[in-house]
């Protein structure tokens, strides 16, 4: 093989697209009760906000403000243990469009909080949710039953009305 035909093959492999993240068949609307393995999931609301708030060292409110051209999308859902015994409720994941994945905002300015998780008894509903910063634009939310089945919610977009 001739070195041109090396530079050309490695020039073919370089333009080639990146694979894009596989999304999930099983597609759900905002408002749709559905299971997922022993889980079953409803998204009740999708609300923007310009401020987060999170409790001081003191105990005290406190408000964080996004970073420039993002807002936080905070998703509320119920969710529901229909398997035999308790179990941690699974992440919730966003992804956009182009099928990237965002994980939950976090905000510990002392990087001591432990992850966030949740058990949850069977037959017990527990209102739940999560907070994104994001930039406004169209979401789906990815929900998974812990065991790597997954099923998207489409979630209703409007251009945010940020309470001020």
């Amino acid at each position: 093989m001739t070195l041109l035909s090396l530079l050309f093959a490695a020039f073919v492999a370089a333009a080639a697209p990146a694979s894009q993240p596989t999304v999930p068949d099983a597609r759900y609307r905002q408002g749709q009760t559905f299971q997922v393995g022993d889980w079953q999931y409803t998204v009740a609301k999708v609300e923007w906000d310009d401020k987060y708030a999170y409790a001081g060292l003191d105990g005290k409110p406190r408000w964080r403000s996004p970073r420039e051209g993002r807002l936080y999308m905070r998703v509320q859902l119920t969710v529901e243990n229909k398997g035999s015994q308790a179990a941690e409720i699974p992440p919730l994941r966003l992804i956009d469009t182009n099928g990237r994945r965002y994980e939950p905002f976090r905000f510990d300015p002392l990087k001591t909080a432990p992850p966030q998780t949740q058990r949850l008894n069977p037959d017990t509903p527990q209102k739940t949710g999560d907070v994104w910063e994001v930039v406004p634009r169209r979401y789906h939310l990815l929900v998974t039953d812990g065991d790597g089945a997954e099923a998207m919610v489409i979630l209703k977009y409007q251009v945010p009305k940020v309470k001020k």
